[in-house]
């Protein structure tokens, strides 16, 4: 039997061992990010998450300001 080593897509941390940095047990989960699913820590997980959230606001925020834009140039 093989045993499959997974890796954290972003800190290369090793399931299952300490991370070097937080010295905690390493558990992989999946995160949707960029289309693709990626394998993240504990640490990475919530640190991508965050930012996938924060741009996806700044993204809403971008198209409401253009539609506001949109709307104004032709109702004037």
């Amino acid at each position: 039997m093989k045993v499959i080593t997974r890796y954290c897509s972003y800190c290369s941390s090793e399931e299952g061992l300490e991370r070097p940095i937080g010295n905690y047990k390493v558990v992989l989960r999946n995160l949707e990010d960029q289309g693709k699913t990626m394998l993240a820590c504990q640490g990475c997980y919530i640190n991508r998450k965050t930012e996938l959230q924060k741009a996806q606001e700044m993204d809403s925020n971008m198209k409401q300001k253009l539609i506001d834009r949109l709307k104004n140039s032709f109702f004037f």
